[in-house]
């Protein structure tokens, strides 16, 4: 089985009520087709903090 990529909502086989399945975690088998539908399926990603530009820019000059 793969592991989740980014966390999904469904419900697993043998259980009744929806829960979130979190990344990282393998995919059950009842919600493989939705995982890999909506691009869940892989090894997770760390997220990137944005980069602030080094020079303003001159629409932020502007502003001050």
């Amino acid at each position: 089985m793969t592991k989740l990529s980014k966390p999904i909502f469904g419900v697993p086989d043998g259980e009744i009520y929806p829960r979130v399945v979190p990344a990282g975690v393998e995919c059950p088998p009842a919600l493989a087709a939705y995982a890999a539908e909506i691009n869940a399926l892989g090894e997770p990603t760390e997220p990137t903090e944005p980069t602030e530009p080094t020079e303003p820019t001159e629409k932020a000059r502007a502003r001050k």
